[in-house]
């Protein structure tokens, strides 16, 4: 039999089935076709007779009771007809379906079935079904009540088809539907009530898009939605209100549209909002209370926009955020207090931006943050201490910058060493971390400094001359800049210096660090005493030389060096420096002297010796304390010699000519000049 062709039992059914007309007189009663004349059957409780009454009451029960009735399914979309088969066990034929086999599918899967259309009653008698799936199909429209006796319906997917409108009352009736997927569909409106009576809905997927404007009252009845994805669309603007009755909201994706503003109190009331997605619009400022009472967002996206500045406070009161994007804007500074109170902040992207400088704290109190990125801007400096206190920090990057220089303690405060750090692609790239001994108050005692701070631990070797050391080598930990302090104590009866050598070996960055090396400086001269950068200087006549001179330990009162000529050229002198003072605080911070050299027409190179003299109430420093003095050379102008002028006469017979002789710098004795001929023919005699 065709599966199309219904059988006769169906039609007899039909009658048995029909309400009596009560028209009719006298009582109704449901025959079992009698015939002319009653066939006995032997008495009541023969075998024969329980066989036939048996028969007799299964007939009347597929025809009594509905459930148990063949269904239509013939006249279905072909596709529908075998996605509900393939839920009937041991049923083939679309004729044999009943309507309690209908009513008992739950699930019912379309996906991929090259569906073009819909025909009204697709679904008609699947009053148990949960679950419809009609995604990757090519619906083009849906026929008005298609899914009305579907009141159990929980899950509607119809994702990656071509639907371009829908019918207003489409959802009619579909009071448990809790997921409608719409995503990657045609539409560009909707009907302001689509989605009326769905007020157990929690996930709405309309993503991906044609959508230009919402109705105002579009999610009015979606008192229970939880997840609304409005992503991938073409949306410009947002009515007020909007969002207004989603009080249980808690993911809004609203990025990759065309917004360039946001309503006022557009998000006021969602107080359960957790994510938020603005990333990908065309946004140029925010209100200033526009997150206002969004104290459970976890997350908000605002990257590639085109903000420019942000409101003091705009983040003030978002207490659960953990992640903030603001990459790809044009912001060019930030608010001195814009991430104040955010102490749940994990990520921080400010990358892509136009930041030439950070406020001073701008960071502070952001204990929780793991991930920072500021690469990709303009910064051409930073403010010291800028990362103090971020004790979580694991991923740090400032490359594609216009850093020179990094400032003193930057990297102070950190408690775990970045897994990434980033400086590479700035003007001072790679940046030098330099471990520097200093001695500090206390015979022989010193530290090692790492100016700008640890990004992790630095360990070098220490060596010594003229002593021992308490340790053979030094670490300045993660997130300081100062070591232990190291003691260095001279050999008993050395006259040599006690002086200090870091190095050779020192540690070198992490291989995920860019941008960073690590080097050590000194020596470093432990033993009281003064130092003068040279012991000779050659000073130009009528001109100047200059050195430096330097307390080799920090003194406990003011040192004043005095500078004097001991003896030699009186035209060389001091002319700045002759007094020079140092205290607890620039006492390595060198000093200068200059010498001048006065004109003078002696033409000698004259040499003068100028000593040093300390004076102080600190012991370390006596009048009679050893240092090194300095010898002065003048570069004199004038060329020794005598001048004749002219070089050749020619005196007249019997006359004469002159010429004169003059010395050509002053003598310390007298010159005598002897005149006499020296050549000439023997036989003239006459020039004398």
């Amino acid at each position: 039999m065709d599966a199309r062709e219904k059988p006769e039992e169906s039609s007899r059914c039909a009658d048995r089935n029909r309400t009596p007309d009560p028209r009719r007189a006298g009582p109704q009663r449901t025959s079992l076709k009698p015939g002319p004349r009653p066939i006995r059957l032997g008495g009541r409780g023969s075998p024969l007779a329980r066989v036939l009454a048996g028969f007799v009451l299964a007939s009347l029960a597929l025809c009594v009771f509905p459930g148990n009735a063949q269904a239509d399914i013939c006249s279905r979309t072909q596709q529908v007809q075998d996605a509900i088969l393939s839920n009937i066990s041991g049923v083939s034929n679309c004729a044999n379906v009943t309507a309690a086999q209908l009513a008992g599918i739950d699930d019912l899967n379309l996906i991929n079935q090259g569906l073009s259309s819909l025909q009204a009653g697709d679904f008609d008698g699947l009053s148990s079904l949960r679950h419809l799936f009609l995604d990757d199909n090519q619906l083009s429209s849906l026929p008005a009540g298609i899914f009305t006796d579907l009141s159990n319906l929980g899950i509607l997917f119809l994702r990656n088809n071509q639907l371009s409108s829908l019918p207003a009352d489409v959802f009619d009736g579909l009071t448990s539907l809790v997921s409608l997927r719409l995503r990657n569909n045609q539409l560009s409106t909707l009907p302001a009530d689509v989605f009326t009576g769905l007020s157990n809905l929690k996930r709405l997927h309309l993503d991906d898009n044609q959508l230009s404007s919402l109705p105002a009252d579009v999610f009015t009845d979606l008192s229970n939605l939880e997840s609304l994805r409005l992503y991938s669309n073409q949306l410009s603007s947002l009515p007020a209100g909007i969002f207004t009755d989603l009080s249980n909201l808690g993911f809004l994706w609203l990025g990759d549209n065309q917004l360039s503003s946001l309503p006022a109190g557009i998000f006021t009331g969602l107080s359960s909002l957790k994510h938020v997605w603005l990333h990908d619009n065309q946004l140029s400022s925010l209100p200033a209370d526009v997150f206002d009472g969004l104290t459970s967002l976890e997350t908000l996206r605002l990257q590639d926009n085109q903000l420019s500045s942000l409101p003091a406070g705009v983040f003030s009161g978002l207490s659960s955020l953990t992640h903030l994007w603001l990459s790809d804007n044009q912001l060019t500074s930030l608010p001195a207090d814009v991430f104040d109170g955010l102490t749940s902040l994990g990520t921080l992207s400010l990358d892509g931006n136009q930041l030439s400088s950070l406020p001073a704290g701008v960071f502070s109190g952001l204990t929780s943050l793991a991930t920072l990125r500021l690469y990709s801007n303009q910064l051409s400096s930073l403010p010291a201490g800028v990362f103090s206190g971020l004790s979580s920090l694991v991923t740090l990057r400032l490359n594609g910058n216009q850093l020179s220089s990094l400032p003193a303690g930057i990297f102070t405060g950190l408690l775990r060493s970045p897994s990434l750090l980033n400086l590479g692609s700035n003007p001072g790239a790679p940046f030098t971390l330099t471990m520097e001994p200093e001695k500090v108050v206390g015979e022989g005692r010193f530290v090692v400094k790492v100016a700008a701070g640890t990004p992790f631990a630095m360990t070098t070797d220490l060596s010594v001359t003229g002593g021992t050391l308490s340790a053979t080598s030094v670490t300045v930990p993660l997130g300081s800049t100062t070591s232990d302090v190291i003691t260095a104590t001279p050999t008993p009866g050395s006259t040599a210096p006690l002086e200090v050598t870091l190095g050779p070996t020192v540690t070198q960055p992490p291989a995920n660090y860019r941008g960073l090396r690590t080097a050590v400086g000194g020596p470093l001269i432990l033993t009281a005493g003064v130092t003068v950068s040279t012991t000779s200087v050659t000073v130009a006549e009528d001109g100047s030389a200059s050195y430096t001179v330097t307390l080799n330990t920090q003194p406990t009162a003011d040192v004043t060096i005095a500078v004097a000529r001991a003896s030699g050229d009186p035209n060389l002198s001091v002319s700045a420096g002759a007094s020079l003072t140092f205290n607890t605080t620039t006492w390595d911070t060198p000093q200068t002297v200059t010498i001048a050299a006065a004109e003078d027409d002696d033409g000698v190179h004259g040499t003068a010796t100028f000593t040093h003299t300390a004076s102080s109430t600190d012991t370390d420093y006596p009048s009679n304390l050893a240092i090194a003095s300095v010898t002065a050379t003048e570069a004199d102008d004038d060329p020794i010699g005598v001048t004749v002028d002219p070089t050749s006469v020619i005196p007249s017979e019997g006359g004469s000519a002159n010429y004169t002789v003059t010395l050509n710098t002053r003598p310390t004795h007298s010159v005598t000049i002897a005149v006499a001929r020296a050549s000439g023919a023997e036989h003239d005699t006459d020039l004398t």
